[in-house]
């Protein structure tokens, strides 16, 4: 299992950099705070994306430098911060999802009937409720 998705995973980042668009970190970040429904703390951030808060502060640096996101100090904590999509990151976001649902169709849903479908998400819901620090 770990082997399938480390091959996918390869090949659509590869892909990302052969096509010109986003690398895939990149999706993931823009395609999080394009789904919130506000701002996300750096806090909110990484947790959605499964990495440390340390390196969320250094990811955000750069696409902040990038013009996708936008970082503004919090509302209701003035210790905190705010990171939000920027225009250009929704045009970046946009311009990549089509090779990247591309992706995900031809690398792995192709290769899946409905049954198989069905029974892969009531597995990895098993294993995700199993983990200590799951939200689901």
């Amino acid at each position: 299992m770990l082997h399938a998705y480390a091959l996918v995973m390869r090949e659509m980042e590869t892909t990302h950099v052969e096509k010109g668009i986003i690398p895939l970190s990149w999706y993931d970040a823009l395609i999080t705070l394009n789904h919130a429904e506000r701002p996300l703390r750096m806090n909110e951030l990484a947790d959605a994306m499964l990495v440390s808060r340390s390196a969320t502060t250094r990811f955000v640096d750069r696409l902040e430098k990038a013009g996708f996101v936008q970082r503004s100090q919090s509302e209701e904590d003035r210790r905190g911060y705010d990171i939000s999509l920027t225009e250009v990151g929704l045009r970046a976001l946009r311009e990549a999802s089509p090779v990247h649902l591309e992706l995900i169709e031809s690398l792995f849903l192709r290769h899946l009937d409905e049954t198989d479908s069905h029974e892969l998400e009531r597995i990895m819901g098993k294993v995700i409720r199993a983990q200590p620090r799951s939200e689901v």
